[in-house]
């Protein structure tokens, strides 16, 4: 029988703790409404006017950061570029080819000379 008394009592342990904390947040939301300042249309202006001085800083700021991300872009896509123009690799095996071709071409003369 003490097994099933046991989830009782914390469930009503947490009911109450969950009372407590309606009840505070009650006096908190009411201490809130009693000290939140009134607005008026001056203060609105002035905030207002504070923040779209904030954004115009802040739209001139990001334009920078995105010129400079974009010139960024630029020179990082002109370095891939040339380093896919130029290869060693292919350049080294397009003269093997080069090569490879020339004999066989060269086989293919002098075999067609010792048929004739």
């Amino acid at each position: 029988m003490s097994h099933f008394l046991l989830p009782e009592s914390v469930l009503n342990k947490f009911a109450r703790e969950e009372l407590e904390l309606e009840i505070r947040l009650e006096i908190l939301q009411a201490k809130r409404r009693l000290n939140k300042p009134r607005e008026t249309k001056s203060s609105v202006l002035e905030f207002q006017g504070q923040r779209s001085s904030a954004t115009i800083a802040s739209r001139s700021e990001a334009l920078r950061r995105n010129k400079m991300l974009l010139k960024d872009l630029d020179v990082q896509a002109a370095k891939l570029r040339s380093r896919t123009c130029y290869c060693p690799t292919d350049l080294h095996l397009t003269s093997l080819r080069k090569k490879y071709h020339d004999e066989l071409a060269a086989h293919y003369y002098t075999s067609k000379v010792i048929q004739m």
